[in-house]
């Protein structure tokens, strides 16, 4: 009879959770970054600039669409020339470019547009763009004048989602079969 002595080494995996950020604003004056906000202009006939604030969402992600966090404009006129036209998001893992573009409010408030250079596929998920709900979701996000105004940023997974690297070492561990002497 032979004795095989099974030793199991456990691996334990971490894994880090990045706060949301956002990076590399592009044009503008006056940009400052806080924690999870990003913010910058003159203002032009009134106290406060214009901004974004990311709020994360815990999320599995799924065939069908599901929120990755909200964003929130703060749209106010600005002086010519001080908005920024995109900044990247980073949040999950991931950075996201948003595109910002800035309307000049001649004759009177005009909604600010937050989009995408394009519908941007993921390592495991693609993002589908903004809305109130899964049912009207949009590659844009037209932000009306003067005040906050919040979104949802939607994606959804393909069928089969792979589980990440450390997750299989984590599961499966690592396993070392040695045979005792007889």
């Amino acid at each position: 009879m032979k004795t095989w002595t099974i030793t199991l080494i456990l691996l334990t995996a971490t894994a880090t959770q990045a706060v949301p950020s956002f990076t590399n604003a592009v044009g503008g004056s006056d940009v400052a970054y806080g924690l999870t906000t990003v913010s910058w202009g003159v203002p032009y006939q009134q106290p406060y600039q214009s901004g974004l604030a990311w709020t994360e969402a815990a999320f599995v992600p799924s065939p069908t669409p599901f929120i990755l966090g909200e964003l929130v404009h703060s749209n106010y006129p600005q002086a010519v020339g001080t908005s920024i036209s995109a900044v990247d998001l980073n949040t999950h893992g991931l950075t996201f470019t948003l595109l910002v573009t800035e309307t000049p409010n001649t004759g009177g408030p005009v909604d600010d547009i937050i989009s995408f250079p394009a519908i941007m596929p993921q390592a495991s998920f693609t993002t589908l763009g903004f809305g109130p709900t899964p049912t009207n979701i949009l590659p844009y996000y037209s932000s009306p004048e003067n005040g906050a105004n919040s979104t949802y940023l939607w994606a959804e997974a393909p069928e089969r989602i792979p589980a990440p690297r450390a997750f299989m070492l984590a599961i499966a561990g690592l396993a070392c079969l040695r045979r005792k002497p007889e």
